[in-house]
C-alpha cells in the first residue's frame, strides 16, 4: 500500500483500540482512510459515495461506522476492512439528493448505534418500526436506534428542523443528550421518553461559517464547543448552558482520564489545563523542528496519546510529557507531469522541476527552481528542446497573485523568456502539434497565441461569453476551438483574433459541461460533464454525428498518434481506453478509490500516465494491457510498485510502501529481501537494456547470498515477527543514571526467531547483525537488556528477525537521561596519493586529510584523537587494526572517520576502496572493501558517528557522463580547477549507471546499518580544486569551506549544504549522496 499523506485538511479520526486500526477522512474527499496504529502506515483506502462527515465505533472494535454527506451510513468491519453494511439516513427525490448534510450525528452505546436523520420507510431491509416515521420536509431529522446484530431499527423521536451537531452521555446515567440548532434534546435510553425544554440558540450553532468540535464531559457537568473561526473552547454547563469556563488559543483538545484536558495551542506546542485552577501547563519544552497542526487527538492506551497530521501519525506520551511527530512531508503528488523521452519525464514539486529516467529507475536532476508552485509542463522538442512551464503564486490569504508562463532550455534548466499572466488566472494551456505555438486560456473569455520560440503574444481572441476549453484546430496554428457557453446553451466554436466565431455544434444540457479535448487532426471533440455518468464526442464537420459513452469522465487524453481516447473518472479511480474514432473499449482499469487529475501518454503512445487523487501514478503499458506499476514521485524520490507488491525505490522513499496482512500493516522494507527487486520492475515495464537488466539482477542476487538468508523461505513467509518491551509503564521517563535496564520480549507465529537487536536513537546496540538466537528453533524469548544513556532523549527501540529474514515492527520507548557525560572525538583519516601501479596518482587525497585533521583539532581541540594512514601505509590489513582503538570509545564520544582516493568497480559490481598496492583492473586483489572500511563503525560504543567518503570512480566514462563534463567545464575552469583528464574508452559499458552512486542506490540498507551517516562523493573523474592556499578535491573542499563559514554546524546541515555547493561547482557531475541517514542523533560538527 503506497504510504502518501493528502495535504487535505482532515476532517475526522476514530480509533478502534481492539483491532488498533485508525480510520480517518478529509475534506471534499469521497474517501476512508484506515491505518494501522502500531506501525502507523495506512492499511487501506475505502471508497464513499460522499465526504465523511462523522466516525463512530463499537465498543467490542467489531465496527468503525462512518456517515456521509449524502446520508449513508457505511458499516466498516474492523478485521476485514471492508464495508458490510448501508444504511441510506437522508431524503431522497427522484433519485437525487437535495440536501447534503453537514453534520450527521452517531454514538454507539454497548449494543446500538443511535443517530439521525431519515432511513425511508419503504426500504424494507431492516426490522422493527422504523416505518412509523413520516417521511420529512427538507430539513425534519429524526432520532434512531439501531442494533447491528439483529438488524433491528427503531424510531426513537422526531425533531423537526432542528439541526442536530452532536450526541453526549453521562456513563453514569441512562440518558442521552443531543445538542442541537434551536434545542437541547435529552432521551432516557429505557423509557424512550424526550425532553426538549432547554434551548440552544444563545450558543450560536446556526453559523455557517465556521465548524464546530465538541468536549463531552457531561459525568463532570461540562459540555465543550470549540469553534474553527475563534479558536476558544467554551465550557457550559449541560443543564442550564450557562457559560463556565473559556480556554483561548485551542486548536485541538482531548480530555485525560485523571479529568485534565489535553490540548495543542495555537502556537502547535501541547499543553495540559486543569479545570480546577483553571491554568495551563506546557507539557514539553523540547525543541523540535517540525511541529505540524494536529487535526486530531487520540487514546491510543494509558498515557499514550495518537496525533493526526497532514504527514502521518505522530504520539504524545503523556507520563513521559514526549512528542513525537512524523517528518514533515512535501505535496504528495507531482504536477505538470510530462514525458520528453523514450524513457523520462519530468514533473513539479511545489516549486522545482525534476526529471525522472522510469526506463532505468534513476532520478536524473533537479532540472530547475521557480519562484511560484508548478502547474503544467509542456515538452517542445523542435527546434531546441525547451520546457514550457506554468507558476502560480498566493499570498498569505489564498489570493491569487500571479500565474506566469516560462519557457525552460531543457539541456541547461535556463530560463529563456517568461509571461507575466499577473492576477489573471490560467484556465488552460496547450501546445500546437509542431511545438512553435503556445495557447493559452486566461479568466475564462480570454484566448492569447504565443511564440514558443520568444514568448510574444501574436494572436489574441476575447468573448464576451465563457469558454471552457480551447486548444488548435488540428496542424492549423491561426484556429482554434473552444466549448463556450452562450444563451443557455454550449456551443463548440471555432475562432481566431482574425476568424469571427462560428458554431459547429449546438449541445443542450442541464448538466454544466466542463471538460473539453479536442484530437491531434482537430476533427473531433470530446466534452463531459464531470460528474455525469457518460460523455461524448462530436465530429466537426458536415451533419455534425455526436457519440454518447456511458463512462463518467473528469479527464480526458488524446494520444500523440490519434489512435487512442483516454478517459479518467471522477471518483473510483477508473482509468478507460477507447480505439479511435471507432470508440471501441481496449480496457478498463481500478487504479485507485479517488478523482483521476491528469493523463499523460508517452510520445510513442505505448505507456499512458494516470495522475490520482490517491497520491500515486499509475503506469499503463497499452500494448499488454495491463497496470504496470504505480509511481510515488515527491521531490527528488522516487517508488516504483507493481500489483505483486515488488518495488524499486530510493533510500528514503521505502518507508512510502505498506505491506497489508488482513488489518495490520507492516513497513514493506520489513521484508526487504522478497519486495525490493528493481531486476523485476525493469522487465515488467519493458526495459530491454540488457547490460542494466544484467546489473541490477546480479546486484539482487549477491544480496540474497551476503544474508545468509535460504531464498526459498522468502516466498512463503505468512507472518511477522513481533518484538516487545514488557511493561514500558514501569520504565521512568527520565534517570540520572547513564544506563537503564529494558525487560523485552520476542516471538515469531512463523519461522523460528534468528537475530534480535536493540536500537539507541537509530544506532544498533549490537550491531548491524544484532545477535544471534542460539539453536535457530526458538519462537519467543524474554530477556533483560542493559542500555548506555547518553545525556538528554534516548529513543530505545527493540528489533528481531525471523529465519526467513523477515523483521518486526520496532517497539519504542524514550528515556530522558539527566548526568552529565564527557565526550571525546575519535578522527581517523586516510588520504593516498601514490600508487605501486603506475599512471592512477592523484594531487590531493593526502592533504585533503590533513587539512580536515586540522579543521577537527581547531573545533575539538585537547579532546582530540588523530589517527592517520597515508600512501604507501594504506592497506586492507592497517585499517582493520584500526578497530581495536574504535572499541575503546564511550556512547558520548564522536567518531569522524575520512577517506580520500579512488574508487573501483569489480567486474561482479563489488566497491573497493584503492589501496596502495591495489590492482586497478581486479580491485578485489588487495583493494579496501567498501564494506570493511564501514565496519570500523560498527559495533562500537560511539553513537554519533560520520563517515566521509571523497573517491571517484576509476573507470571508463560513457558519452553521456562526456557530455556532462563538458558542460562543466567554463564552471570548473572559473573555479580554478586541475585535475586528471577523463577518458572514455569507446566500449560497451554501463557508464554512469555502474557507478557507487548506482550501486548504494540499488537496495536501501534496512536492517544492517551501523548506524553511522556516512555522506559520499562519487564520479566518473576526480576534479581538484585549487583557490587562495588551498588544493582540495572539490567534495572535501566544499566540507572545509561549510566549516570555514559556519562555527558550529549539525551533521544533517553539513549534508545539505555540501551537497548543493558539489552539485553547483561541478554542474551535477558530482552528486554527493548519504548512504545512512542517522538524524535521531543530529550532533554538532
Amino acid at each position: 500500500m503506497p504510504q502518501s499523506y493528502s495535504k487535505a485538511f482532515i476532517t475526522h479520526a476514530i480509533y478502534s483500540r481492539a483491532q488498533q486500526i485508525i480510520a480517518q477522512s478529509e475534506y471534499r474527499v469521497s474517501r476512508l482512510s484506515i491505518f494501522d496504529a502500531k506501525s502507523k502506515l495506512k492499511i487501506t483506502d475505502l471508497p464513499t459515495d460522499s465526504p465523511v462527515i462523522g466516525l463512530a465505533t463499537d465498543s467490542s472494535g467489531k465496527f468503525i461506522v462512518a456517515a456521509t454527506e449524502r446520508g449513508s451510513i457505511l458499516f466498516i468491519d474492523t478485521r476485514s476492512l471492508s464495508i458490510t453494511r448501508t444504511i441510506r439516513a437522508n431524503a431522497v427525490v427522484g433519485g437525487d439528493y437535495f440536501v447534503f448534510l453537514s453534520y450527521l450525528p452517531m454514538y454507539f452505546t454497548k449494543e446500538h448505534l443511535y443517530f439521525t436523520g431519515y432511513v425511508d420507510r419503504a426500504d424494507s431491509s431492516y426490522k422493527g418500526n422504523y416505518r412509523s416515521a413520516a417521511k420529512p420536509d427538507i430539513t425534519e431529522y429524526y432520532i434512531y436506534r439501531y442494533q447491528p446484530t439483529t438488524n433491528e431499527l427503531t424510531v426513537y423521536s422526531k425533531h423537526g428542523s432542528n439541526k442536530p451537531y452532536a450526541f453526549f452521555r453521562d456513563p453514569r446515567k441512562q440518558e442521552l443528550q443531543l445538542l442541537a440548532e434551536k434545542k437541547m434534546i435529552l432521551f432516557n435510553l429505557k423509557t424512550g421518553k424526550t425532553d426538549t425544554s432547554l434551548s440552544t440558540r444563545l450558543l450560536g450553532l446556526s453559523n455557517f461559517q465556521t465548524s464546530f468540535h465538541f468536549l463531552d464531559g457531561l459525568s463532570q457537568n461540562r459540555l465543550g464547543i470549540l469553534e474553527d473561526n475563534d479558536y476558544h473552547l467554551r465550557i457550559y454547563h449541560p443543564q442550564t448552558l450557562q457559560l463556565t469556563d473559556s480556554i483561548p488559543n485551542l486548536y485541538r483538545f482531548m480530555p485525560l482520564p485523571d479529568g485534565r484536558l489535553l490540548y495543542q495551542g495555537t502556537d502547535r506546542y501541547f499543553y495540559t489545563y486543569r479545570f480546577d485552577t483553571r491554568k495551563s501547563s506546557l507539557l514539553s519544552p523540547d525543541s523540535i523542528d517540525f511541529r505540524p497542526w494536529c487535526y486530531a487527538l487520540l487514546d491510543l492506551q494509558e498515557g499514550m496519546i495518537g496525533t493526526v497530521t497532514a504527514s502521518g501519525l505522530g504520539t504524545v506520551n503523556i507520563n513521559q510529557a514526549t512528542i513525537q511527530f512524523p517528518p514533515a512531508t512535501t505535496e504528495p503528488l507531482p504536477w505538470g507531469l510530462c514525458v520528453t523521452g523514450p524513457s523520462t519525464l519530468v514533473y513539479g514539486t511545489e516549486n522545482k522541476i525534476y526529471e525522472f529516467d522510469f526506463g532505468g529507475l534513476q532520478m536524473k536532476r533537479e532540472l530547475a527552481k521557480m519562484t511560484g508552485s508548478i502547474k503544467h509542463c509542456l515538452f517542445a522538442s523542435s527546434p531546441q528542446p525547451r520546457l514550457i512551464v506554468t507558476t502560480v503564486e498566493y499570498d498569505s490569504r489564498g489570493s491569487l497573485l500571479s500565474d506566469s508562463v516560462f519557457a525552460i532550455d531543457y539541456a541547461s534548466g535556463k530560463k529563456i523568456w517568461s509571461y507575466d499572466l499577473r492576477q489573471t488566472k490560467l484556465d488552460n494551456i496547450r501546445l500546437s502539434n509542431d511545438g512553435s505555438r503556445l495557447l493559452l486560456l486566461t479568466g475564462w473569455s480570454t484566448v492569447i497565441i504565443l511564440d514558443v520560440k520568444d514568448g510574444k503574444p501574436v494572436d489574441r481572441y476575447s468573448s464576451a461569453d465563457r469558454i471552457y476549453g480551447a486548444n488548435f484546430k488540428g496542424n492549423r496554428n491561426d484556429l482554434y476551438s473552444g466549448m463556450v457557453a452562450k444563451d443557455g446553451q454550449y456551443h463548440i466554436q471555432g475562432f481566431s483574433g482574425t476568424v469571427a466565431p462560428f458554431s459547429y455544434k449546438y449541445l443542450e444540457s442541464h448538466y454544466p459541461f466542463r471538460v473539453f479535448e479536442m484530437d491531434k487532426e482537430g476533427k473531433y471533440a470530446a466534452v463531459a460533464y464531470p460528474e455525469d455518468s457518460r460523455f461524448y464526442v462530436i465530429q466537426l464537420g458536415q451533419g455534425m454525428p455526436m457519440r454518447e459513452v456511458q463512462k463518467n469522465a473528469r479527464v480526458m487524453a488524446f494520444s500523440p498518434d490519434n489512435k487512442w481516447l483516454a478517459s479518467g473518472s471522477f471518483s473510483g479511480g477508473l482509468i478507460k481506453l477507447y480505439s479511435f474514432p471507432s470508440l471501441q473499449p481496449v480496457l478498463e482499469l481500478k487504479c485507485g478509490v479517488g478523482k483521476v487529475f491528469d493523463l499523460v501518454f508517452s510520445r510513442d503512445a505505448k505507456l499512458l500516465f494516470a495522475t490520482l487523487e490517491d497520491g500515486h501514478i499509475s503506469l499503463i503499458n497499452i500494448r499488454e494491457k495491463k497496470k504496470a506499476a504505480d509511481l510515488i514521485l515527491t521531490g527528488n524520490n522516487f517508488l516504483v510498485q507493481t500489483e505483486g507488491g515488488y518495488y524499486a525505490a530510493s533510500k528514503t522513499q521505502v518507508n512510502d510502501i505498506g505491506l497489508r496482512k488482513d488489518n495490520r500493516c507492516y513497513p514493506i522494507s520489513n521484508a526487504d529481501l522478497k519486495f525490493n527487486r528493481p531486476d523485476l520492475i525493469l522487465k515488467e515495464s519493458g526495459v530491454t537494456d540488457s547490460l542494466l537488466l544484467q546489473a541490477y539482477s546480479k546486484a539482487y542476487q549477491k544480496r540474497i547470498r551476503k544474508s545468509g538468508i535460504d531464498p526459498t523461505l522468502l516466498d512463503n513467509f505468512n507472518s511477522f515477527p513481533e518484538a516487545q518491551i514488557s511493561n514500558p509503564r514501569q520504565i521512568p521517563g527520565s534517570t540520572n543514571n547513564t544506563s537503564c535496564k529494558i525487560p523485552v520480549r520476542f516471538i515469531s507465529n512463523g519461522s523460528p526467531l534468528k537475530t534480535f537487536n536493540i536500537w539507541v536513537d537509530q544506532v544498533p546496540l549490537f550491531g548491524a547483525a544484532g545477535i544471534t538466537i542460539a539453536a535457530g528453533k526458538r519462537k519467543q524469548m524474554d530477556t533483560i537488556i542493559t542500555v548506555p544513556l547518553i545525556p538528554g532523549k534516548n529513543l530505545i527501540e527493540a528489533e528481531c528477525t525471523s529465519m526467513d529474514g523477515i523483521r518486526s515492527i520496532r517497539e519504542q520507548v524514550s528515556i530522558q537521561c539527566k548526568a552529565d557525560a564527557g565526550s571525546k572525538t575519535w578522527f581517523i583519516g586516510i588520504g593516498i596519493d601514490r600508487f605501486s601501479e603506475k599512471g592512477h596518482d592523484l594531487n590531493y587525497s593526502v592533504k585533503d586529510i590533513r587539512d580536515l585533521a586540522a579543521k577537527c583539532r581547531e573545533r575539538f581541540g585537547e579532546t582530540l584523537s588523530i589517527d592517520t594512514l597515508f600512501n604507501e601505509a594504506v592497506s586492507s590489513s592497517a585499517v582493520k587494526a584500526l578497530r581495536t582503538k574504535m572499541k575503546k570509545t564511550a556512547a558520548n564520544d564522536r567518531v569522524i572517520i575520512a577517506y580520500s582516493g579512488h574508487g573501483l568497480l569489480s567486474k561482479d559490481f563489488d566497491y573497493y576502496l584503492s589501496t596502495y598496492s591495489v590492482n586497478f583492473d581486479h580491485p578485489e586483489q588487495n583493494g579496501l572493501a567498501y564494506e570493511e572500511l564501514e565496519s570500523l563503525l560498527d559495533s562500537i560504543p560511539a553513537r554519533k558517528k560520520l563517515m566521509l567518503i571523497d573517491a571517484c570512480h576509476s573507470g571508463e566514462v560513457d558519452k553521456e557522463e562526456m557530455t556532462r563534463i563538458e558542460a562543466a567545464a567554463d564552471s570548473l575552469q572559473q573555479e580554478g580547477t586541475k585535475g586528471g583528464e577523463p577518458r572514455y574508452t569507446g566500449k560497451t559499458v554501463l557508464g554512469m549507471k555502474n557507478s557507487f552512486e548506482l550501486m548504494q542506490s540499488l537496495f536501501v540498507n534496512v536492517g544492517r546499518s551501523t548506524g553511522a551517516t556516512i555522506i559520499s562523493a562519487a564520479a566518473g573523474t576526480q576534479f581538484a580544486l585549487e583557490r587562495g592556499d588551498l588544493k582540495n578535491g572539490v567534495f572535501t573542499y566544499s566540507i572545509l569551506e561549510a566549516l570555514n563559514k559556519y562555527p558550529s554546524i549539525k551533521i544533517s546541515e553539513l549534508k545539505k549544504i555540501v551537497g548543493e555547493r558539489v552539485e553547483q561547482i561541478t554542474k551535477g557531475l558530482q552528486k554527493p549522496t548519504s548512504r545512512s541517514e542517522v538524524m535521531a542523533v543530529d550532533w554538532r560538527f
